[in-house]
């Protein structure tokens, strides 16, 4: 969330409308066809079931997570495609999230189809979007007008209200990330008091979310089970699949109407 969050501050809303048309191709469609190359291949060429696959798919289709904001937060790529491949790594954690959920319901369900994760993926999508849109226009006036006793407690009240914005979105049934990116996004560009301190706040605690989350990973594998037969190969095998295949034609096609130049498109096509 708070990385998320912190992403969306930074790109802010008038990069992102330079960008918008490739951000959701690659963020939203991009991350379907990754996904789908990626199940085709654990079907056919590793023979996993077709919901196994599905599953392997939906879960490591977010190729480029949130980590990608610190990255790039020093550095400047000229042309469009820092923002591009900031915006589209913020947009496909959730649209990956969602679409694992999705298959879970599938693969969960007695008798389920293909609509239950068109279905899933719809109501996280809109629900997160509308939770996101006014928790940003709710929290904006906070920020402005009400002074607070002690310049500290600024980012404080900040981190609160994307913590509300999340937990909003996620009871009703929506998509929580994508909730906080949106708001980040529409207060980006917005002036209010102590912005400066905000910004810097939730890009140190970012950093942190970012360690957090690789040592959470890291916790939840056992390492008793990389001795499984298979499971190297497997992993290995998807690992280049993913990098060297499924993303680079994923990308790469949705960019043919971009105006992007040919050094321009093949960095998206390798880092996206």
């Amino acid at each position: 969330m708070v990385i998320l969050f912190h992403g969306g501050l930074h790109i802010g809303l008038r990069r992102f409308r330079h960008a918008v048309g490739p951000i959701l191709a690659l963020g939203i469609v991009g991350t379907f066809l990754t996904a789908a190359v990626v199940a085709l291949a654990a079907r056919y060429l590793l023979g996993f079931s077709w919901i196994e696959a599905g599953l392997i798919g939906a879960a490591i289709a977010p190729t480029d997570p949130a980590v990608t904001f610190s990255v790039f937060g020093a550095r400047e790529v000229r042309g469009r495609s820092g923002t591009i491949l900031e915006g589209e790594a913020g947009m496909n954690d959730p649209v990956g999230i969602a679409l694992m959920i999705g298959m879970i319901e599938l693969a969960t369900a007695d008798e389920g189809t293909l609509a239950i994760v068109v279905e899933e993926f719809a109501i996280q999508m809109a629900l997160g979007l509308a939770v996101g849109v006014a928790g940003a226009f709710a929290l904006l006036p906070a920020m402005r007008h009400i002074r607070l006793a002690s310049p500290a407690l600024y980012p404080i009240r900040v981190l609160a209200g994307a913590g509300v914005i999340y937990g909003l979105a996620a009871i009703t049934g929506g998509s929580g990330f994508l909730a906080v990116f949106v708001a980040g996004i529409l207060l980006g560009d917005l002036a209010a008091p102590r912005k400066g301190e905000i910004e810097s706040f939730h890009a140190s605690l970012a950093g942190l979310a970012e360690i957090a989350a690789f040592v959470a990973l890291g916790l939840s594998i056992a390492i008793s089970d990389l001795s499984e037969l298979g499971v190297w190969e497997d992993g290995l095998a998807l690992a280049v699949i993913l990098a060297f295949v499924a993303r680079p034609l994923a990308v790469g096609s949705l960019l043919l109407p971009a105006r992007l130049r040919f050094g321009e498109r093949l960095f998206e096509s390798g880092v996206a």
